[in-house]
């Protein structure tokens, strides 16, 4: 069962650390989109 806990914590780890980095992507493109 460890194994499988620590892979799961890796895996919200990055996902939270991902998560900022996308909402910047979109909403740079909704900007660009909102300036044509």
């Amino acid at each position: 069962v460890q194994p499988i806990f620590f892979l799961v914590s890796d895996w919200l780890r990055m996902e939270s650390d991902m998560w900022p980095g996308l909402l910047d992507d979109v909403q740079r493109k909704y900007e660009s989109a909102a300036g044509k």
